[in-house]
């Protein structure tokens, strides 16, 4: 294109655009089809739907709930209907969309930032995150490519597939806050292309996303998250909008439920498929979506300078006055900010200094008790703080005693699911930047605390069979829910992205792309504000297997990320921070 301004045959490009002038142009193009329309008695209305994308979220939503209706869909719809017409839509937008852009990145022997130059149809646009009272501009959000909406989905026992069942403020009937429902956000199928660090002469590395395939792109495939078992490629993908909860034995992945800890490699394994057959815990892919999406719609290696998740929210006091029949704990004045509103905390005795102590949420359970006011109170004169909490009863707390274990105390836990749903974008957080909140990316929220465990993948460590004094750490994936394992068998594949075990934990400086998603630490030597800010903990000569904890937890601080990689888990190791996901996207071919 020669210029930004879209027209009919712009195939549904949009960029850095006045909101008049998107929404002129969409009044012209919509006219054009309706002409075209009137002159022929074909009896479709595609040419209408893709005029109703006019670059605006609110504009792609009306296209595809019109192309719905248009073709029969409902609120009483069932899963299979749903489920074809959604497919026919994202055909017809493969079929008439375009868009492909670029980040591209300096390799790490060349410069240490962070940040990287946008390219192609990613040239000039802007992203920022929201709030819940303030919508950040993302220029991403009515493209074609990145529009997204939430959804319910169940897997098909028969073909292993995602089925949608219903999709919210367009057809069926989505419920966010049922533990028997899956929500999960659904969006067009992209295509990635990429070149690793060190692979180019010129010293730069690649990422590329765009609509359909293009194989004088380098690596450029489908994500795998959209590859059927069989082989062939879905016009859209799903991933599971919430971390896990835990009713009766089985993951859920709804709003408003606690995030599940204590979790392993295996038990990730056991809670999935107690949903029913083809249901996996997080995969490789789904983690190496948002890492994508961040190097695409920020041109980061890290999404830091724009928010950050909950890994500074590490907090512990113990009750200052005694009080009974109360769904309160007063403490220090001075620790008020400490806590925010929405999060939880957990609350037992001062016997108990660390969240994996029994002592320290002998009164709540492991999952605590949700903040519902944080306020001053002055008694006897003296001035404190009162955390309130939603208690289903109420109890007695302690204070001023010698005996910790009479004492009451309180220390922050992993957040419920659903912070993020009032946010006004796809992408952001009740607050940014504070470290104690949840984030949302691409719809996705994430950052509640706690490691999520990839749960489709294991570390294997080994010897080098030709250099035996080299040590390499390799994710391995397996492509069928049927065949993950509490141990390395002939199903799993080699992603053939690995780390030598020589070099020291630390900051990573570089990952690489691997098979089937993964996308894995190569090089160390970075900081916590250089490169991708994010912190790697792993093994050295060492043979074994290991699980994979990403994000980072409470206390991590800066080196969590969605880079950040605890290496160091055996596959049955549990600790409170250890939670994890359902995904629709065990099964792949």
């Amino acid at each position: 294109m020669s210029d930004n301004t879209p027209t009919a045959a712009d195939k549904a490009r949009f960029h850095n655009l006045e909101q008049s002038k998107l929404q002129s142009n969409a009044q012209i193009r919509m006219a054009e089809a309706l002409e075209a329309l009137a002159g022929k008695s074909t009896g479709t209305y595609d040419n209408l739907i893709l005029a109703l994308i006019d670059g605006t979220a609110a504009g792609f939503n009306r296209a595809l709930k019109t192309y719905l209706a248009v073709n029969g869909i409902t609120r009483d719809s069932d899963a299979a209907s749903i489920t074809k017409q959604v497919t026919a839509f994202y055909n017809l937008l493969q079929d008439n969309c375009e868009w492909d852009g670029t980040t591209t990145f300096n390799d790490p022997d060349v410069a240490s930032m962070s940040t990287g130059t946008r390219g192609g149809d990613n040239a000039g646009m802007v992203c920022t995150p929201s709030t819940v009272t303030t919508a950040g501009r993302d220029d991403f959000a009515g493209l074609p490519l990145f529009a997204c909406v939430d959804c319910n989905w169940t897997i098909d026992a028969t073909s292993l597939t995602p089925q949608i069942t219903a999709i919210d403020g367009v057809c069926g009937k989505f419920v966010r806050d049922d533990p028997t429902k899956f929500v999960g956000v659904l969006q067009m199928t992209g295509y990635h292309y990429y070149t690793n660090p060190g692979e180019a002469s010129n010293k730069t590395y690649l990422e590329g996303y765009r609509i359909g395939p293009d194989a004088s792109h380098p690596n450029c495939a489908p994500m795998p998250e959209a590859v059927n078992p069989d082989g062939s490629v879905r016009p859209w993908m799903i991933h599971g909008k919430y971390a896990a909860g835990l009713k009766d034995g089985k993951f859920t992945c709804c709003s408003g439920i606690a995030e599940e800890g204590q979790l392993s490699h295996n038990s990730c394994h056991t809670y999935a498929s107690a949903v029913g057959t083809g249901y996996s815990s997080m995969c490789a892919c789904d983690l190496g979506f948002l890492q994508l999406m961040t190097r695409i719609k920020y041109a980061a290696l890290t999404l830091e300078d724009s928010m950050v998740f909950a890994t500074f929210y590490w907090s512990r006091d113990v009750a200052t006055v005694a009080e009974s029949g109360v769904k309160r704990i007063i403490i220090a004045a001075s620790s008020k900010n400490n806590y925010v509103v929405g999060s939880q905390i957990i609350v037992g005795t001062a016997a108990g200094n660390d969240v994996q102590d029994a002592a320290m949420y002998s009164v709540s359970g492991q999952n605590g008790w949700t903040i519902t006011d944080i306020t001053d109170v002055t008694i006897n004169g003296t001035a404190y703080a009162a955390i309130y909490v939603d208690a289903p009863s109420t109890f007695d707390t302690g204070a001023g005693n010698s005996d910790a274990s009479k004492n009451t105390a309180i220390h922050t836990v992993r957040w419920k699911t659903g912070s993020t749903d009032d946010v006004k974008g796809n992408d952001g957080a009740i607050d940014l930047k504070s470290g104690k909140y949840p984030i949302k990316l691409q719809g996705i929220e994430f950052g509640l605390g706690a490691y999520e465990i990839v749960g489709d993948t294991i570390l294997k460590l080994y010897q080098d069979t030709a250099d035996t004094t080299k040590y390499w750490y390799e994710p391995y994936t397996v492509k069928k829910v049927a065949n993950q394992s509490t141990g390395l068998t002939a199903n799993y594949i080699a992603s053939g992205a690995k780390f030598d075990q020589s070099i020291g934990e630390g900051y990573i400086k570089a990952l690489k792309w691997g098979k089937d998603g993964v996308l894995f630490p190569y090089a160390t030597g970075g900081s916590s504000s250089t490169y991708t800010r994010d912190y790697f903990w792993h093994n050295s000569k060492t043979v074994d297997t290991r699980e994979w904890l990403a994000l980072g937890d409470l206390d991590h601080g800066a080196g969590a990320g969605l880079s950040f990689l605890y290496g160091d888990g055996w596959l049955g190791g549990t600790w409170w921070h250890n939670a994890g996901r359902l995904s629709p996207n065990g099964n792949r071919g």
